[in-house]
């Protein structure tokens, strides 16, 4: 055997490992390539090890020029193909019956790789760039009023549901409260025209369904007159992915008249009073109350409820800095605005499904 067989051999991670003893007479069986040897879109191909000089070529009979000119013709072939193979980026391979395919990336840039045939079946990461949030939020995403004695008393955010004419919000959203005075009166429930601009008064509403324990209300809509407007019901997504994207829509008093989108991650989650809470570190303020949370596909997973909480959910450093009801004056009136909490509470999505399935034929 040549001296060349004897040389050691680099893997790919860079360490010298001794030579392998020499293998029989008969070519070694091709390995398949895992899609994973390399990284989608890029430029370079897997490093290959040099193969092995074939004892076949030893021996005297092949001195035969048309012999020794098949087998370049047949190695060059064979070196072609292997490069145009690593070249393409992915590769299928099997192994016990099991392929592995590539799925599109997460927004974190990592490769996601399902397996076909797999008891679970992970669901497809979508780049938020394929989630259009604000044609999201003019379809589906409303301001709701709240009048006692013809005054604007209070507020917060809602989500259009089932066939469009429902609307999802906090309970707390449309409750009498004694410690602001605000008794409900009136709940007007006003839609998008557009995302820069002030939302329009479009429907007055009334609660006809909630859950106390879940803090929801599931609100019925009375079109106003010459309103066209039709509402589209959003999408709802039980299942909630610790370090999932969020999407927070809604009117906090803090964003102005127009609406306000933030961005943050599920961050955990709560139990409390047989409700599994879901924790998020997404920016949540007064006026958020009763609004969507998106994921990446924009599926409602939760309803922001409580701002900047602490771990157990209590309410951490918060103060009357704004003009949370909207008289122009900043006073005792006012909601106080959570400053500097670690966590919010968002209500999930299967208490909602519970609250939609009593209306649900």
């Amino acid at each position: 055997m040549s001296n060349q067989e004897n040389r050691p051999l680099v893997p790919m991670k860079g360490q010298t490992v001794p030579a392998r003893a020499a293998q029989p007479t008969s070519p070694p069986a091709a390995t398949p390539q895992l899609a994973s040897t390399a990284k989608l879109g890029s430029s370079t191909s897997p490093v290959l090890a040099k193969p092995r000089r074939l004892a076949l070529l030893k021996s005297s009979s092949l001195r035969n020029p048309n012999v020794l000119a098949f087998i370049v013709f047949a190695a060059l072939a064979l070196v072609v193909g292997l490069f145009a193979i690593a070249g393409g980026g992915t590769t299928d391979s099997q192994a016990g019956g099991t392929e592995a395919t590539i799925s599109p990336e997460s927004s974190s840039g990592a490769t996601v790789t399902s397996l076909v045939g797999s008891t679970t079946s992970p669901r497809q990461a979508v780049s938020p760039s394929e989630v259009d949030l604000e044609s999201l939020a003019i379809s589906s995403v409303v301001s709701i009023d709240i009048y006692s004695d013809g005054e604007l008393c209070s507020g917060g955010s809602g989500s259009a549901v089932l066939d469009g004419n429902y609307v999802l919000t906090n309970l707390h959203v449309v409750q009498d409260d004694d410690e602001y005075e605000c008794f409900v009166d009136e709940i007007v429930v006003r839609y998008l025209d557009q995302v820069d601009r002030a939302p329009v008064p479009g429907f007055t509403a009334e609660v006809i369904y909630s859950d106390e324990a879940a803090d929801l209300a599931l609100l019925r809509l009375d079109r106003k007159p010459n309103i066209g407007k039709v509402l589209v019901p959003v999408q709802i997504q039980t299942s909630a992915v610790v370090n999932e994207d969020l999407f927070i829509v809604g009117f906090p008093s803090i964003g102005g008249d127009s609406v306000t989108f933030s961005r943050g991650i599920v961050s955990g989650f709560i139990q409390e009073s047989g409700i599994r809470w879901i924790k998020t570190d997404a920016q949540v303020s007064g006026g958020n109350s009763g609004g969507p949370a998106f994921n990446s596909r924009g599926e409602l997973v939760g309803v922001p409820t409580r701002a900047s909480a602490s771990s157990t959910g209590e309410v951490v450093d918060c103060r009357i800095v704004e003009d949370t009801n909207g008289d122009g004056r900043v006073n005792d009136v006012d909601a106080c605005v959570p400053i500097g909490g670690s966590f919010s509470l968002l209500s999930p999505a299967n208490s909602i499904e519970r609250l939609l399935a009593r209306v649900r034929p």
